[in-house]
Order: structure tokens, then C-alpha cells, then sequence
């Protein structure tokens, strides 16, 4: 009986060792000439000079991008470089979170109150130069 577990342990380590073996035989090292890597830069406009970089919230489908911004006492949204409403600011800690590819909420200030903002990304008709602009 235990001579049965021993060559179980032996016959599991021996294939263990096997399988790792034709692994690496399988990979193989790739020189620097055979790897090409293609980048594909999109702009989304720039970024606004009162941006809180910590703000920063891309959307599911990694096609927009938003963050908070302030500029003379108020805070703002800014999504693919379009600004939204003004608020007094947003409360700390709080932070853009899309719900979907168009829409995402946050907490703002206003006064004294603070209010859950839903923001939808409407996009209008396409402008003369053909490309069409986010609508906050």
C-alpha cells in the first residue's frame, strides 16, 4: 500500500516534470525583428489646465474620457475636452463613474446641498467639418 502511493507521488512529479519540459521546448524566444507594434493615437481633446488628474474616468467601451476640472471657484465635468455645468465643486472623495458608454454620474455641490448629477452624452448632428461633438 505504501509502496502504491510513493509511485503515484513519483509517476505525478515525473509528469509534472515532462509536460514543463515540452512547454518551454514549445516556446521559444522572440527577437526584436519579428515583433512590429502598430499604435493608434485618437486625440479627445485637450486637457483643461484646472484638471484634478485623480478625477480622470474612461468609459466602458474605452471611447471616452472625463474628468473634473475647476477654473475661478467653480468645478466643471469635461468629457473628450467639452465642459459641462458649473458647480460649486464636487465632494471629496467622490468620483466620475460611468454606468454606460454615454452616461456616468457624480457627486456636486451646489450651495449649502449636494446633488447625485447623471450626465448623458448626447451626440448632435454632425457639425460643417463632418466630425460631431459630444453635448453635455
Amino acid at each position: 500500500m505504501q509502496r502504491s502511493k510513493v509511485r503515484v507521488v513519483v509517476g505525478s512529479v515525473c509528469g509534472a516534470g515532462a509536460l514543463a519540459l515540452c512547454l518551454v521546448a514549445g516556446f521559444r524566444v522572440v527577437s526584436a525583428a519579428e515583433v512590429a507594434l502598430a499604435t493608434r493615437e485618437v486625440s479627445l481633446g485637450r486637457v483643461h489646465p484646472g484638471a484634478f488628474p485623480k478625477s480622470l474616468a474612461v468609459s466602458p467601451n474605452s471611447k471616452r474620457v472625463a474628468y473634473a476640472a475647476r477654473r475661478g471657484g467653480k468645478g466643471f465635468v469635461v468629457v473628450d475636452g467639452v465642459e459641462g455645468k458649473e458647480y460649486d465643486g464636487f465632494m471629496k472623495g467622490s468620483r466620475l463613474i460611468f454606468d454606460s458608454p454615454s452616461q456616468f454620474h457624480t457627486l456636486a455641490l451646489s450651495g449649502n446641498e449636494f446633488s447625485r448629477v447623471e450626465v448623458e452624452i448626447v451626440m448632435p448632428a454632425a457639425e460643417p467639418s463632418g466630425a460631431p461633438r459630444p453635448h453635455l
